[in-house]
């Protein structure tokens, strides 16, 4: 993995501008769970995908990594706590952050990827359920009763 970060350089240099726009300018202490940073050849593919514009390859990395803590549970013992979802809700918000700076200097145009979650389970709002409570399962297996083999489909 590699890492590098020069300040000197943050006039010429995407790579470096990305580091300082989302945080992740300090080896070891980086953004990523356990304080790891992105990799270098990591930062360069979102901006090559990007164009090379910062904004918009911060604003994807910003998101990547919210997503990356959200995969983590919060913890309790006795009074001391840990808030993962904290810092992803942090960086989701420095995300919308950049996103709305670029919408309103009119110097990018934010292109970042948003996937919708999709519930299918038997706990989803879009099952049906059976109002009179005559067989739960008649509306949750779309009709057929599974105490009667003759409705199940051949």
């Amino acid at each position: 993995m590699t890492y590098t970060y020069d300040s000197s350089l943050l006039s010429s240099s995407a790579l470096y501008q990305t580091r300082l726009q989302i945080g992740d300018n300090s080896e070891g202490n980086g953004i990523l769970p356990g304080g790891a940073n992105y990799d270098d050849d990591e930062i360069s593919f979102v901006l090559s995908e990007f164009g090379d514009d910062v904004l918009s390859a911060s604003i994807q990395l910003l998101e990547n990594a919210a997503t990356k803590w959200s995969t983590l549970a919060d913890s309790r013992l006795g009074p001391q706590a840990v808030n993962y979802s904290d810092i992803s809700k942090a960086l989701a918000s420095r995300a919308q952050t950049l996103r709305e700076k670029g919408s309103t200097d009119g110097t990018s145009e934010v292109g970042a990827i948003s996937v919708p979650i999709i519930r299918e389970d038997g706990y989803s709002q879009d099952i049906p359920y059976a109002s009179d409570d005559s067989n739960y399962n008649h509306a949750y297996y779309g009709g057929a009763d599974p105490d009667r083999s003759d409705n199940w489909p051949a």
